[in-house]
């Protein structure tokens, strides 16, 4: 800003002292200081003349930095924060100062006058310099209509975070009685330590409820925190998993969170089957312990089956839908830990079956099919017996099985039922479900039977074949303790679920080619060739089953470690197994990068020629242009396996509903 000879010299001086401040305040690169050093010309005295030459070889001599160091190195962001600041105040007093001007060049006069003119006016003089002002100010505002708006929000939001700090509103934190204290060190002995390492393989591929907290182990708001946390981890860790961050151990949380973490604490639900990460919003209230609860509790779906009248049980087994539907009828009575189990098994296994629970007492029998009625009948059903059915995706109000349960039952129980029933499906196996099918139950041990590339024949000759396998053990089992013989406890206490695993796709199955398995050709590799393979989760190993014709003699195999060679620390289901997870920009991103040179310049064409026909369209405005793009964009679209399984969860239920083993031994 440069003053006029008519305005004070004062105000020329501020603003050309504010414009070298800001320029001054630009750091520039050696490089830079060195040219300019070079450039000058000496034009005092030959003291300054040797005195130069002697910092410009100084400089020469002197290593160069490069600017991306400096731009990398700590203090670069609050350097650009008050740049910014100090260049946003300089906008703010040369605009002031523009608007000062226009009114000093309204209100002077424009030619001398006679005293009496002046005299005999003054109060039309000040209305006309009124008016003059706000004409000017208004031009000024619809001159700066953004920068103002910004001004005027930033303003507005200071205020209300001002008006709230003083408030005078106590916020505290009351800590409930029976919580426990909390410590220096913020100590979590019923969480699990969460780092970039272990995220994705305990919560991103996790079928349960997580309910993860990021912290600082010095942060006031966390220590006050910390009581209710571990509160609520004591009363409810049957249900969900807990977890934690600190932020002080993991620094670059914006790398593998799907969150911006900007207050701490901050707490966050991952689950599967809710999409997305829901963030808990910390009230500073006497309400923090009840609305954790509820945050904790509002997990899980509602699964009670709507019973509008005496047909509802038939029209919602009778209709088609994407999941195999499972309903639970309870003989009756309000039992809310029971209920809240069936919640927490309907969230893991909601991408098998669409688990329901109804009260019997609800139903009429003379309307429901014979199957259901000869399971519901008084004889089978009473106060501590329940009665489970799987129904097909297809629709049928026919079970396709029927399974009785002791009621309450516990979460294993359960879980051995839906394992038994997932028999007649034929799962495949991918990363998400070999968490379900392959995790250690807490008092058995599970032994996943992998076939790969196996039939709907072959899964059901391997199920024939290992429920032999198994009557045949317990056979033995019983005559060595009726011989006065000793069996191992833990010999006779694992079950064997068995998955297939696809290499090339089969429908809209989890498969290694559609699918991102990045070690698989290692653990094939370490198969030689088998077709079938024990998977140990827990241990993390497995054992190739190599040259086996039948699994016949599988179970005395595990019970007794017969000939089974255990290859260990090498299975990560992350890794190894098929993650479907993942969508078309990464699928798109990571063939680029493993692409060979053909497949790259084919994609440089298709790119130039996608290009092209983008630009005839919008120069001709033709929607035949527009109908070309998309009919060379919807075939390598519909190739993509994401966008295949994209298209099909739009669509109804029934049109791509689960299928059934044909032959399933009961």
């Amino acid at each position: 800003v440069q003053a006029t000879p008519s305005q004070p010299r004062k105000v020329g001086l501020v603003c050309s002292s504010l414009a070298q401040l800001s320029q001054a305040m630009a750091p520039v690169p050696r490089r830079v200081l060195r040219a300019q050093t070079d450039d000058q010309h000496p034009s005092e005295s030959s003291h300054t003349n040797g005195k130069q030459r002697a910092d410009r070889k100084s400089l020469q001599a002197a290593p160069e930095e490069d600017e991306d160091d400096w731009l990398l190195s700590d203090g670069v962001a609050q350097w650009i924060d008050d740049f910014a600041t100090v260049r946003a105040c300089r906008w703010a007093f040369d605009a002031c100062f523009e608007l000062y001007q226009a009114a000093l060049e309204c209100t002077s006069p424009s030619s001398p006058s006679s005293g009496s003119s002046s005299r005999a006016g003054p109060s039309k003089k000040k209305e006309g310099e009124e008016v003059q002002l706000k004409d000017a100010a208004l031009q000024f505002v619809s001159a700066n209509k953004v920068p103002l708006g910004f001004l005027t929000s930033f303003v507005l939001v200071c205020a209300i975070c001002i008006g709230g700090e003083k408030s005078g509103v106590d916020r505290r934190l009351e800590v409930p009685g029976d919580a426990v204290e909390a410590t220096s060190a913020l100590e979590s002995n019923r969480s699990v330590q969460l780092t970039r390492d272990n995220f994705d393989q305990l919560v991103t591929f996790s079928n349960d409820v997580w309910i993860v907290q990021v912290f600082r182990h010095d942060s006031p708001p966390c220590a006050i925190f910390h009581p209710f946390w571990e509160n609520k981890t004591q009363e409810h860790s049957d249900l969900v998993r807990f977890g934690r961050i600190d932020m002080a151990i993991s620094h670059d949380l914006t790398k593998w969170l799907p969150v911006r973490i900007r207050v701490l604490p901050t707490v966050l639900k991952f689950s599967r089957h809710l999409g997305m990460v829901d963030i808990f919003p910390i009230t500073e209230s006497n309400q923090t312990s009840q609305a954790l609860s509820e945050f904790v509790l509002n997990s899980f779906p509602i699964i009670d089956l709507p019973i509008h009248d005496n047909s509802s049980l038939v029209k919602w087994s009778s209709g088609a839908s994407r999941q195999h539907k499972v309903l639970l009828v309870t003989p009756g009575g309000e039992d809310y830990k029971s209920q809240q189990v069936a919640q927490k098994l309907a969230a893991r296994w909601s991408e098998i079956f669409e688990l329901r629970i109804v009260d019997a007492a609800k139903l009429d029998l003379l309307l429901l099919p014979t199957e259901v009625q000869t399971a519901l009948a008084p004889n089978n059903v009473s106060d501590q017996q329940a009665a489970m059915f799987l129904f097909p995706a297809s629709g049928s109000a026919t079970p396709v099985t029927v399974s009785q349960i002791s009621w309450p039952p516990g979460e294993e129980e359960l879980v051995l039922k839906l394992l038994g029933f997932a028999e007649h499906i034929g799962p495949s196996l991918s990363v998400p479900s070999s968490d379900l099918f392959c995790r250690p139950l807490p008092t058995l041990r599970v032994y996943c039977l992998v076939l790969l590339d196996a039939t709907e024949t072959m899964m059901s000759q391997a199920l024939k074949e290992l429920r032999e396998s198994h009557e045949q053990y317990m056979t033995e089992v019983k005559e060595i303790q009726a011989g006065g013989g000793e069996v191992l406890e833990n010999e006779d206490k694992f079950v064997v679920p068995v998955l297939r695993l696809l290499r090339t796709p089969v429908g809209m199955e989890p498969s290694v080619e559609s699918c991102h398995a990045p070690e698989f050709r290692r653990m094939e590799m370490i198969l030689g060739g088998a077709s079938a393979f024990l998977m140990d989760l827990k241990n993390g190993r497995m054992a190739a089953l190599r040259g086996a014709g039948s699994f016949h003699g599988l179970y005395a195999q595990i019970a007794y470690e017969d000939s089974l060679a255990w290859t260990s620390n090498l299975l990560d289901s992350t890794k190894y197994l098929p993650d479907c997870s993942e969508d078309l920009w990464k699928r798109f991103t990571r063939q680029l990068r493993h692409a060979a040179s053909w497949d790259m310049l084919l994609f440089f064409a298709f790119v130039i020629l996608l290009v092209e026909l983008i630009a005839r369209a919008m120069d001709s405005d033709s929607m035949g242009w527009w109908l070309g793009i998309l009919a060379v964009l919807i075939p390598p679209l519909l190739m993509s396996p994401p966008f295949q399984r994209w298209c099909v969860a739009q669509l109804p239920g029934w049109c791509f509903p689960a299928k059934l083993l044909d032959e399933v031994p009961q």
